[in-house]
């Protein structure tokens, strides 16, 4: 009888293990199909020609607004007003830097599944003047998937296992599956 429980516990086990799989699987495909994020709030971007750029986004729907700024070192500093785009996950923002350089930063990227910010900028100003870049939070939030777990396409829906009937299968005691 203990051997039979114990097979049970483990195929219990394994199905509840595959179920959990199963849901990390459709929690990603739900992610990674997101129609729309909202990005409003504070970011913080890292760019790989060293400048750190601050940004206070306001989104109304498709439409960014708002304002940056940067720093490179404790004098080299900026602010700036931007706007942009979103579109499922592709953005586009352009910071008009103020002061002396008059540099217009053209700024294209994703959102990828985690909502962090990533792609490539250049100055409208300099174009030979280009840098990679990233956000340094994940903030962006998925407001409308446009797929729920019952549809998520080619990902089944977890189905919680029932109890097994240790009583199935005994022919006679010491039989542990019928034949």
């Amino acid at each position: 009888m203990m051997r039979f429980k114990s097979i049970s516990l483990s195929m219990g086990l394994t199905l509840v293990g595959g179920a959990a799989l199963l849901s990390a699987f459709a929690s990603a495909a739900h992610a990674a199909s997101c129609r729309q994020w909202d990005i409003t709030g504070s970011w913080t971007i890292e760019q790989t020609n060293g400048f750190l750029v601050d940004l206070k986004l306001q989104q109304d729907g498709n439409d960014l607004r708002g304002t940056a700024s940067f720093t490179t070192s404790a004098t080299d500093t900026g602010t700036g007003n931007l706007d942009g785009s979103i579109d499922g996950n592709s953005i586009q923002i352009t910071i008009y830097w103020g002061g002396r350089s008059g540099a217009i930063g053209e700024y294209k990227g994703t959102i990828n599944p985690r909502g962090r910010l990533e792609g490539d900028t250049f100055d409208r100003m300099n174009p030979v003047s280009r840098a990679g870049w990233h956000s340094l939070q994940t903030g962006g939030r998925c407001v409308d998937s446009g797929v729920t777990p019952q549809s998520a396409p080619g990902v089944p829906v977890p189905v919680t296992p029932k109890e097994p009937d240790l009583r199935k299968g005994l022919q006679k005691p010491g039989k542990f599956f019928q034949q």
